[in-house]
């Protein structure tokens, strides 16, 4: 995860799962899934106003929910301190 800060009124986010994380379908649920977990981030004030890109890696669609939300928080952490 990458971010950048932003001047707009909300965060943003961007997705670019490659290839390698699976065939079209797996790519999709993943960005469904990620994207769920943002917006419940978000309403809940812990997603700071910023621009973010996403990526992800091989082994993402293997998370259950909660590890996807545990990794998601440290990503989004860690790209805050960058």
């Amino acid at each position: 995860m990458v971010a950048a800060a932003s001047d707009e009124a909300r965060p943003r986010v961007a997705f670019a799962p490659g290839r390698k994380l699976g065939p079209a379908v797996e790519r999709n649920l993943i960005r469904g899934r990620l994207g769920h977990l943002l917006a419940s981030l978000e309403q809940g004030g812990e997603l700071p106003t910023m621009d973010y890109l996403i990526i992800g890696s091989p082994g993402i669609a293997t998370l259950t929910f909660e590890q996807l939300r545990a990794h998601l928080s440290r990503a989004i952490v860690a790209a805050i301190r960058r």
